[in-house]
C-alpha cells in the first residue's frame, strides 16, 4: 500500500499564508510519498532540499536529499535512506517535489522539511505504526532549562574572574620589570663608584729625579690614597 500526502496552504484573514505541519500516518513497511505544496511558475526546479529536521543540532547528517543547480549536490546522503529514498525526475520536470520512502520502518517517523529557495520551508511529522497499532515517531531533542540557565551562571562568573586573573599577571610583570631595571641600574652605579675618580698626581721633586734615573714611575693616587 502506497500513503501521499501533499502539504496544504491555509490562507488567513489578510490573504497571509501559513504552512502546516501534519501528522502523517503510515503503516510500517509499506510506501510513503511526501510532496511539497508549491512549485515554481515556470516548472524549474534546480534547487532544492529534503531533510529530516528531528535535531537541529546536527544539520550536516539530516540529508535525505539535495539538489543545486539541477544536479545533485555532493552532501552525504543519511545511510537509513540509501537505495531506499527517491525523487522523481519526470515530477520534477512538471515543477513537482515529491519524495518517496519505500518500505518504511520504525527509524523513520519523525520531522520532515523540503526547502524550496523562494518558495519557502514545508514540514511534515510521519508516524509509523505498526501491526499491534504501537506508533514511532522520533522525538525533538530539547534542552533542559536549568542546565541552560547553569550554563549561561558559569559563562558569566568564568569571563570576569579569568579577566580578572590576566589583568593581575600582566600588572605583576610589569612591577617586576620596573623593579629589575631599578636594580639593575644601581648595580651599574655602584659600580662606577667602587674606586671612585682615578687623578694623576704631579709628580714631586725627589720622584721625578728617581723617574730621570729610571727607578720609579711617577705615583697614582686613587680615591685619596697613594699607590
Amino acid at each position: 500500500m502506497d500513503v501521499t500526502v501533499g502539504l496544504l496552504m491555509v490562507f488567513a484573514a489578510g490573504g497571509s499564508a501559513s504552512h502546516q505541519n501534519p501528522s502523517v500516518e503510515v503503516q510500517e513497511g509499506h510506501n510513503l510519498t511526501l510532496k511539497c505544496p508549491e512549485k515554481p511558475s515556470n516548472n524549474s526546479l534546480e534547487n532544492w532540499d529534503w531533510k529530516r529536521i528531528d535535531d537541529p543540532t546536527n544539520v550536516a547528517k539530516s540529508v535525505i536529499f539535495s539538489h543545486r543547480r539541477g544536479i545533485d549536490h555532493p552532501q552525504p546522503q543519511m545511510e537509513q535512506y540509501k537505495n531506499r529514498a527517491l525523487v522523481n525526475k519526470e515530477d520534477l520536470r512538471r515543477g513537482v517535489l515529491a519524495l518517496t520512502i519505500t518500505s518504511v520502518r520504525q527509524a523513520d517517523g519523525g520531522r520532515y522539511r523540503c526547502h524550496i529557495p523562494g518558495l519557502g520551508s514545508f514540514d511534515f511529522t510521519v508516524v509509523v505504526k505498526n501491526d499491534s497499532g504501537t506508533e514511532f515517531t522520533t522525538p525533538t531533542p530539547t534542552m533542559d532549562p536549568d542546565a541552560t540557565k547553569e550554563k549561561h551562571m558559569v559563562t558569566a562568573i568564568t569571563v570576569p574572574v579569568g579577566l580578572g586573573v590576566a589583568i593581575a599577571v600582566v600588572f605583576i610583570l610589569m612591577r617586576c620589570r620596573k623593579k629589575w631595571n631599578v636594580k639593575t641600574h644601581r648595580g651599574s652605579r655602584d659600580q662606577d663608584n667602587q674606586y671612585g675618580p682615578v687623578t694623576m698626581m704631579p709628580a714631586r721633586e725627589d720622584e721625578n729625579d728617581a723617574a730621570a734615573n729610571g727607578n720609579d714611575p711617577p705615583v697614582v693616587v686613587i680615591n685619596g690614597l697613594r699607590g
